[in-house]
């Protein structure tokens, strides 16, 4: 059924005892739909409303500020249908994860400590979504970029601070400084 008329309620014609209808819902989850007449009983059944196959990518963690050349908390990146709703893929999804700008040498991860490159980042088939770690060397504003073939991609705008030392320096030739170092 195509579920284009709206309706709040169904008429059981004379001489049956049965009326049909159908639901729709957009939202994945298990809604209750329920039916009563007056003079009669009351009835009510769980309907299961099942997600759509993956379209798109869409970053499920906060935007992040963290400090130039720390670990950041973990990106999770998961596969939504057409309406939202978190989806599995009948396949390993591979994603292409890019940071910009370039010139900020940004390193992903499988770690949360940042020691272990990551090879490549994926979404399990039995799951909705994949985590990753990023570490840059350099302050400013960086742009995540999650996609893979045939899903819209997802972009996240993280902060990396710049840091600075302060102190008192030696430099190669002897002398000091209290400059920034």
């Amino acid at each position: 059924a195509a579920c284009t008329l709206a309706a709040t309620s169904v008429t059981v014609a004379a001489g049956t005892d049965s009326a049909s209808f159908y639901f729709s819902d957009n939202t994945s989850g298990t809604r209750t739909v329920n039916a009563s007449a007056v003079g009669y009983g009351g009835a009510s059944q769980a309907q299961t409303v099942s997600p759509g196959a993956p379209s798109q990518l869409a970053f499920t963690t906060a935007v992040k500020t963290l400090l130039a050349s720390a670990c950041s908390s973990a990106v999770t990146v998961e596969t939504r249908d057409t309406f939202g709703n978190p989806t599995t893929a009948g396949a390993t999804v591979d994603l292409a994860v890019g940071l910009t700008p370039a010139e900020l040498s940004t390193t992903l991860f499988s770690d949360a400590a940042c020691t272990t490159p990551a090879a490549n980042i994926t979404i399990a088939a039995a799951s909705t979504a994949g985590s990753f770690y990023f570490r840059t060397r350099t302050g400013g504003p960086v742009t995540v970029t999650a996609s893979s073939t045939g899903l819209t991609s997802a972009n996240q705008a993280e902060t990396v601070v710049s840091t600075s030392r302060s102190g008192t320096c030696t430099i190669n030739n002897g002398s000091t400084t209290s400059a920034n170092c």
